[in-house]
């Protein structure tokens, strides 16, 4: 079950850089058009620009991935070392839940 939440989140994940990659493109295409009015060196920047921009985002996503299966590790190991304490931190959680939902 945890897998397919992962794949579904990774999927969501890369679906909104795609659509922020989308977004770029289209920002650097209208700035390139009134660029190409102004001279080409201004032009030059803007591709220069999309170009740094693409390869930020899919570093960003590399390491929100990365950040995201560390911290699924770190956790599931302090479950495997601790788990009787995950499970009285887990009653903790519950008891202060209902406690919030039933105050009103």
């Amino acid at each position: 079950m945890r897998n397919g939440h992962t794949a579904r989140a990774a999927k969501d994940l890369q679906d909104e850089v795609k659509a922020l990659k989308a977004r770029l493109n289209e920002l650097a295409d209208a700035i390139s058009a009134d660029a190409s009015e102004a001279g080409g060196a201004f032009a030059d920047g803007v591709k220069v620009a999309r170009h740094y921009g693409e390869d930020l985002l899919e570093s960003a996503l590399g390491n929100a991935k990365s950040l995201g299966d560390t911290a699924a590790k770190h956790v599931l190991e302090q479950i495997k070392e601790r788990p009787m304490g995950t499970i009285a931190a887990l009653i903790g959680i519950g008891f202060l839940a209902g406690y919030l939902c039933r105050r009103e």
